[in-house]
């Protein structure tokens, strides 16, 4: 069994465990009790997969049927069925449907993450009122020959607990984001303090580390740009990454990963008000003419394309040697203050995860910003094209990714690795 596959078990059985205990755990006001178990419920739905989520559910369910009292108030029993309140227990898998419905639009439009998560969430609510209401109306109504109209059947099994289901949801929200930081701590985010370099060490042991496996460094020791040239940074002032890309579907798409970075990075940026950003194709980002990021697209390929590594820099507390003043510049230059490098990081990484996931899902909104905020643009400037110096206007960034430029008066579109611009 895989270490992948362990911990996922471990992780069903501790929520199973979890679930159970919640559903002991209750409150009474009035004659309404309340318990933790919805809580619970929304934590699966967030937390596992689709499959997993109703493998635990399914679980709880059938070892209460079988007469091991898990339910609520320790019941069990076959005859549970016809509990007034168990349409509420399998209606348990129409909010965890809702749920996966949620992260599944999300993964489409990760810009609306919370208007969806909060929708979704009051959604699979209301759904989980309806069964319970309807079952309810036919265990008391119908099997039980009794009498009650629908306004005693909503303060029976819905009213009382609207307010504190709503305090449940958010809760559920709440604990999810805590535990997922710690859920992904170990594959998707590794930090060193002194590395050779962040990319080689993804390129090393690829074979062993997540998809988007993000890492970073105080300091690196072999820090490596496009033709190998060195990149050098004083220690923590810097923010050093590289981040691992094995997913299939993105690695077909590896000619939109160095310009969507920038455009990832070129957001971040703007988040931390920063003026006058801008993206050069194929992949740096500046701040007026002066270039503040550096990005680097790697492969390790044997028959085929095993996996992408990107390789970013960014310039951030660093204060620019005289040598280089014309032509580089950074957070401090730009602000004359000082940012915490993580806190740079944390935008940067959440820019790039939504950006992956859109190109992923087809959806290339990044070529318009890149469009829009092309340093190039309708400038002419001078380039090696061929290994022959030539001077070109560019024109705009194509849906391939490709650059079409005016050269000698005709258009012609050109590809990365083709051109290198002489701007200085």
């Amino acid at each position: 069994m895989s270490k992948k596959h362990l911990k996922s078990l471990t992780l069903d059985a501790l929520l199973l465990a979890l679930l159970i205990i919640s559903a002991q755990i209750s409150i009474t006001i009035g004659l309404t009790k309340f318990t933790l178990q919805l809580i619970l419920i929304y934590i699966i739905g967030y937390v596992c997969n689709l499959k997993h989520s109703l493998l635990i559910l399914t679980t709880y369910i059938l070892m209460g049927l079988i007469g091991i009292p898990v339910f609520a108030s320790f019941g069990g029993g076959f005859s549970y069925l016809l509990s007034p309140t168990f349409g509420f227990v399998y209606g348990f898998y129409i909010v965890l449907l809702m749920l996966k419905l949620n992260q599944f639009l999300i993964k489409k439009k990760p810009n609306f993450q919370y208007i969806y998560t909060i929708l979704f969430s009051f959604i699979s609510l209301i759904l989980l009122y309806l069964i319970g209401y309807i079952h309810g109306y036919i265990s008391l109504n119908i099997l039980s020959n009794k009498s009650y109209d629908s306004l005693t059947l909503l303060w029976l099994f819905i009213v009382p607990y609207i307010p504190f289901d709503i305090i449940k949801i958010f809760l559920a929200i709440l604990l999810y984001k805590k535990i997922a930081k710690y859920l992904d701590k170990e594959t998707i985010n590794l930090h060193f303090k002194n590395i050779d370099s962040t990319s080689t060490y993804l390129k090393n042991n690829y074979q062993n580390l997540k998809n988007l496996t993000f890492v970073s460094a105080d300091y690196q020791t072999n820090g490596h740009g496009r033709m190998n040239r060195k990149w050098e940074s004083n220690e923590k002032e810097n923010l050093m990454f590289s981040v691992l890309i094995k997913d299939k579907e993105l690695i077909e798409k590896y000619t939109s990963i160095s310009l969507a970075s920038a455009v990832a990075v070129y957001k971040s940026l703007i988040k931390l008000k920063l003026k006058n950003v801008s993206i050069k194709w194929p992949n740096d980002v500046y701040v007026g003419n002066k270039k503040i990021c550096g990005i680097l697209l790697e492969s390790i390929s044997e028959k085929e394309i095993l996996c992408l590594v990107v390789g970013i820099g960014i310039n951030i507390n660093t204060k620019i040697d005289n040598s280089l003043k014309d032509i580089a510049t950074s957070y401090f230059e730009e602000t004359n203050k000082k940012i915490s490098i993580n806190r740079v990081k944390r935008y940067v990484y959440k820019e790039l995860n939504n950006i992956l996931t859109q190109i992923k899902n087809n959806n290339i909104n990044y070529l318009q910003i890149a469009n829009e905020y092309n340093y190039l643009k309708n400038k002419t400037v001078y380039a090696e094209y061929l290994g022959i110096k030539v001077l070109v206007k560019v024109l705009q960034i194509n849906s391939d990714n490709s650059l079409k430029v005016l050269l000698n008066n005709q258009e012609k579109n050109i590809y990365s690795g083709e051109i290198t611009f002489h701007l200085s």
